[in-house]
């Protein structure tokens, strides 16, 4: 069963047991985040994938208003993606339609490493990246 487990200021995260997903979803707002709020929110995620122990993960960034700069994507690649790369089997990520921030997040997510590790992905839809991730 699908159940919310963490809602912050610009993301919220779901948690299915069944199929062991967890979806960030990060949410559009009017405000624009500032370096310190998109790490917290980022961390928080860890928590979460820490804590549930995914095999697969969503993330949605397609409402994201945020742009990864390069100083901040190594930031991410030592502090987030490496940990959950670890965790997780599969994941996937929803990309927003802003080609700069594409560009951005394709760039912080590095090839994984890893021996559970399959694979990862980038889509423009969400319900594709779901239906990936959930292939056997």
């Amino acid at each position: 069963m699908r159940r919310e487990i963490l809602k912050l200021d610009f993301s919220v995260s779901y948690f299915d047991d069944d199929s062991s997903l967890l979806e960030h979803i990060w949410q559009n707002t009017q405000y624009l985040m500032l370096v310190n709020e998109f790490k917290a929110d980022l961390l928080a995620y860890v928590h979460s994938v820490e804590t549930y122990q995914p095999k697969r993960v969503l993330v949605d960034a397609s409402l994201i208003n945020f742009t990864i700069m390069p100083d901040l994507q190594e930031w991410v690649d030592n502090n987030i993606s490496k940990k959950v790369n670890k965790i997780a089997q599969k994941i996937a990520f929803v990309l927003p339609p802003d080609f700069f921030t594409q560009v951005a997040l394709e760039q912080t997510v590095n090839e994984p490493e890893g021996s559970s590790f399959e694979a990862y992905k980038f889509f423009e839809d969400v319900d594709l990246a779901r239906s990936w991730l959930l292939q056997k």
